[in-house]
């Protein structure tokens, strides 16, 4: 509602989040098995306007006032299983621009 949202950029931040109705749930990495709660998964995260990933993420909660929402994972396009973003458990392919987990040689 209009009397929550304030002009101040980071009031509309923060009633955006509170407006999408993102409630957390877990993503946890097939590979390493590292388990973060997450608010949001999908390319358009309607709480960051504008930003538009080419594959689909799994982003982590703001853990104070002054940080960004974290994309921390995304899905392997062969297995279908989720993937975090360290280097020893997902790949990004230089031949086809897609996400793979390394239990996927590309």
């Amino acid at each position: 509602s209009s009397d929550v949202c304030s002009s101040d950029l980071f009031i509309l931040h923060i009633c955006a989040l509170h407006m999408s109705s993102t409630r957390p749930f877990f993503f946890q990495c097939s590979v390493c098995t590292m388990s973060l709660p997450v608010i949001y998964q999908g390319r358009a995260p309607p709480f960051l306007p504008g930003v538009q990933y080419k594959e689909d993420v799994f982003i982590m909660e703001e853990q104070s006032n002054d940080s960004i929402p974290v994309a921390v994972g995304g899905i392997c396009s062969e297995c279908g299983k989720p993937c975090c973003l360290q280097p020893s458990c997902s790949v990004i392919s230089s031949e086809d621009g897609k996400r793979y987990c390394t239990k996927h040689k590309h």
